[in-house]
């Protein structure tokens, strides 16, 4: 055998043993790759177990938080319909005395100007009420008084005028009688009416001197007096608030309106020293 045909079996030879090897490691190399990529594919595997499982449970915790959302909103709910029932309730307590109230012909003011009157001083032998027409026979003497009153408060004084005189017509020795004649002047003051004012005033404080509204009769006067111009007058009757009541609250009023009425002192008074 030729040298050449020798070195060419042996070339081939090198060449196919070399290609043997070089696919066997390649296998080897995969195969070493797979083994060692094996438990990194477990470790994932065990994590997106863990966050599998852990979703479970964030998911089995938000429905529970969700049920309790649901039952808190049912509570909230059934308070807001019981907390509307109740201003309901609240409410129709509310108007209910007013109603009641309106019906019965009261106001709130007269109800208190009832409740705060002194009882009168009844005469030893009163004189005969005259017969009640049959209008006034059907309420309350207390119903009639506080009808005539709330006329005044609605600024209808001749309405509550003649309310007033009819009150005293028919309950002439009521305890409420002096203040029924105490409006009657308040509302002809109100029209600014006061030689009729004072004439009504003068009323109270001459038949019924010891009750509450005598002292409030005089100041009135005062005023009534004012208003026409008559100071000497004013004066008289500021000052039997003063002497005749003087533990009444009306004093310091009286006072007040005594001193803006004395007249302004002269310069050469206030300082002696200057005059000429």
């Amino acid at each position: 055998m030729h040298m050449s045909t020798m070195v060419k079996i042996m070339t081939k030879t090198c060449f196919v043993v070399a290609l043997a090897f070089i696919l066997a490691g390649c296998s080897w190399f995969d195969w070493l790759k797979q083994d060692n990529a094996d438990p990194r594919m477990e470790d994932a595997h065990r994590k997106l177990d863990a966050i599998s499982t852990n979703t479970d449970i964030a998911e089995q915790q938000l429905h529970s938080v969700n049920k309790r959302l649901s039952a808190i909103e049912q509570r909230l709910l059934n308070m807001e319909g019981q907390m509307g029932n109740m201003s309901i309730m609240m409410e129709s307590i509310s108007l209910a005395p007013s109603e009641i109230q309106q019906q019965a012909g009261y106001s709130q003011d007269a109800v208190d100007d009832y409740m705060t009157a002194p009882e009168m001083q009844k005469p030893s032998a009163p004189a005969p009420e005259p017969p009640k027409t049959a209008s006034s026979s059907l309420i309350s003497p207390e119903d009639q008084y506080a009808g005539a009153y709330l006329h005044y408060q609605n600024r209808e004084q001749d309405k509550a005028i003649q309310a007033f005189k009819a009150f005293l017509t028919d309950n002439p020795n009521h305890d409420l009688a002096d203040n029924a004649q105490y409006w009657i002047g308040e509302a002809y003051y109100d029209q600014k009416m006061y030689p009729e004012a004072i004439d009504a005033f003068k009323q109270v404080v001459k038949k019924y001197p010891d009750q509450n509204k005598a002292p409030a009769a005089l100041l009135k006067i005062g005023y009534s007096y004012l208003a026409v111009d008559n100071p000497e007058q004013a004066s008289k009757f500021l000052r039997q608030v003063v002497t005749d009541y003087p533990f009444s609250d009306l004093v310091n009023k009286a006072q007040d309106k005594l001193a803006d009425l004395q007249p302004a002192k002269p310069v050469s008074d206030a300082f002696p020293g200057s005059g000429s």
